[in-house]
């Protein structure tokens, strides 16, 4: 993100809480966001703003495009297919370019049973491997919202006893996915 970009985001950001604005702010911004695309940043501050009452920082914005990426990236189910005699660090910048271009939205998502697949060949994939992949797709997206059981923040697991159990994501959740 340059200046400019910031300029942008720092306006779209002061039309809800009518912060001051100016060229040294966005230059501030700027140098935090330098890795993040404009049109990421202003979504990250949509979440925000629909999630959150607090104030918005960068930090904010970062974890927020970090967690968008990844949704991204797991969607487009990136199957790295070589070329030729590639050398490692080829190879390395291929799947980097392919990593970087599904993050950025530039990938078409594609259903697991097509990226398992080669191409040509019908797509199909075992029952028992489809449901486990199912599961999955389901608590990734229940995590994707506030629990309104036990408050766990989107993104970790739910609370259970005395502290988290990795992946446990309690049924209100779940169903509080499924509403939105």
């Amino acid at each position: 993100m340059n200046n400019q970009e910031a300029n942008i985001l720092i306006s779209a950001i002061a039309a809800g809480d009518n912060r001051t604005t100016d060229d040294e702010v966005a230059a501030y911004w700027a140098r935090i966001l330098h890795d993040v695309r404009l049109p990421d940043a202003l979504e990250a501050v949509v979440h925000h703003r629909r999630e959150s009452t607090e104030y918005l920082q960068p930090a904010h914005i970062l974890r927020t495009v970090r967690a968008l990426r990844q949704r991204r990236i797991g969607a487009a189910n990136i199957v790295y297919e070589p070329i030729g005699e590639e050398t490692g660090r080829q190879f390395l910048e291929r799947v980097g370019a392919l990593i970087r271009a599904a993050g950025d939205g530039r990938l078409e998502n594609r259903p697991v049973r097509l990226a398992l697949v080669p191409a040509g060949l019908p797509p199909v994939v075992p029952p028992d491997i489809e449901a486990a992949i199912e599961r999955t797709r389901a608590a990734r997206a229940a995590a994707s919202v506030r629990c309104p059981h036990c408050n766990a923040a989107p993104g970790q697991s739910c609370a259970v006893g005395r502290g988290h159990r990795a992946g446990f994501m309690h049924p209100s959740r779940v169903d509080a996915r499924s509403a939105s």
